[in-house]
């Protein structure tokens, strides 16, 4: 699977301190998981870290990624400021200059930042793994939510699937 790569999308201290995360425990821990059988086979581990003024301005300890996942000298930490990373253009690049054609996508927030980095690498030919149980946000009713744009980006041909499913397939 050298032709992959995972993305962890703005999975940082300000989001958990801000906001009180759906089912936190378990996507760390699932998250977590994709990560570490990413490292064991020498999948690469690209962190993405969303920079703003108000709740993640970059460097600050909110912009940190959550202390419950270990960042490695070995993985890889890009920091985007619009909604989808895809949107700059230096990422692009990096991500094209490591000859990635499949993403396994997790993180933060399921209908904002993961839905749309899910979009916009379908649409710049990327085949798309979205972890089902590896994205989450902290609307009201955010089991559904994740449901409803579970559906609706398996839908438009995006591959989703739980982590345990992921794991197999690496």
């Amino acid at each position: 699977m050298a032709d992959t790569a995972l993305l962890v999308i703005d999975l940082q201290r300000g989001l958990f301190r801000e906001h009180r995360i759906y089912n936190e425990d378990k996507l760390i821990e699932n998250i977590t998981r994709l990560i570490n059988k990413c490292r064991e086979k020498n999948i690469p581990v690209i962190f993405i870290q969303h920079s703003n003024r108000g709740l993640l301005p970059e460097d600050s300890p909110d912009w940190r990624i959550h202390p419950g996942v270990a960042v490695k000298d070995t993985d890889l930490c890009w920091t985007k400021r619009y909604f989808s990373l895809f949107k700059e253009k230096n990422i692009v690049e990096q991500i094209e200059n490591l000859g990635v054609k499949k993403l396994i996508i997790t993180g933060l927030l399921t209908q904002g930042c993961v839905k749309a980095a899910c979009q916009d690498a379908q649409k710049l030919g990327y085949e798309v793994v979205l972890a089902e149980d590896g994205h989450s946000n902290y609307e009201q009713k955010a089991q559904e939510v994740i449901d409803k744009w579970n559906r609706n980006l398996a839908e438009q041909g995006i591959t989703v699937l739980p982590t345990a499913s992921i794991l197999d397939m690496i």
